[in-house]
Formats: structure tokens, C-alpha cells, sequence
């Protein structure tokens, strides 16, 4: 993949500057344009295409997924402990 877009250091520092979680989608991108299922509308057009809709969607549920399951092992009791 080529090396990350400056205006994504930018939105990220924002976002950790703000306390807002980021979710870097380039690498689920390139991933699906190696694999030959290109996510955008055309090589100098980078709005989402059906695919990339499907990747976007893909990954930010993963993403949720993890929160989730962060937020699940932060509010459970320690093992062992009296209930």
C-alpha cells in the first residue's frame, strides 16, 4: 500500500485531540483493492463505490465489535471475586 494521506494525521490528531475514537479505513481499502475488488469509484475518483460501502460497513462493525467486548471485560466482576 502506498503510505498514509497527511490529511489522515491530521483528522487522527484532531480526533485524539477531541477524545473521539478514530477508524483508519486505508488498510481495509488496500486490502480489497489487492485482492482485486477495488472500493472506489475509479484510481482518481476515492468515493465509495458498492464495494467500498461493504468494506467501510465491514470494518467499522469489527470495530464496534471490540468496544463492545472492551466494555463487556472492563464491567464484569474479576474472576474470583465475591458476588
Amino acid at each position: 500500500p502506498p503510505p498514509p494521506l497527511p490529511e489522515g494525521a491530521i483528522v487522527r490528531e484532531a480526533c485524539s485531540d477531541a477524545g473521539v475514537r478514530y477508524l483508519d479505513l486505508s488498510d481495509a481499502f488496500w486490502k480489497a483493492s489487492e485482492q482485486g475488488q477495488a472500493p472506489f469509484q475509479s484510481k482518481d475518483n476515492y468515493h465509495w463505490n458498492d464495494r467500498g460501502l461493504a468494506v467501510a460497513s465491514s470494518a467499522l462493525a469489527s470495530a464496534v465489535a471490540a468496544l463492545l467486548n472492551e466494555s463487556d471485560h472492563r464491567a464484569s466482576p474479576a474472576a474470583g471475586a465475591a458476588r
